[in-house]
């Protein structure tokens, strides 16, 4: 399963950013769909995004990227999206699990 998820990247550097923490936070699993079921469960699961510290330089890093993104669901929903908290680490998290559930698709749909 690595190296189909390798094979996903090259997009943008915001999944390239994703499918890395995925390859590396999923190391544990034997299945890596257990992964993902236990990143849609469990908030705060992505080491590499526990702190504000680090969310927000994910922000920041990969701003243009979680803009296209944010710009795109607004667009498919039809209405802003409502930002809870801190702006950075909403989207932060938003963007990575965005991300997470379009790599998702791309292997099992």
């Amino acid at each position: 399963m690595k190296n189909a998820i390798l094979k996903l990247k090259g997009d943008t550097d915001l999944k390239d950013e994703v499918i890395d923490i995925i390859l590396s936070d999923s190391e544990g699993y034997d299945d890596i769909k257990d992964f993902f079921h236990d990143l849609r469960c469990q908030s705060g699961f992505i080491s590499e995004l526990t702190y504000y510290n680090q969310t927000h330089a994910f922000y920041d890093k990969f701003y243009s990227d979680i803009e296209e993104l944010r710009q795109d669901f607004e667009d498919s929903i039809g209405e802003p999206i409502n930002i809870r908290g801190d702006l950075k680490n909403f989207f932060a998290w938003f963007a990575f699990e965005e991300v997470a559930n379009q790599i998702y698709n791309e292997l099992y749909e």
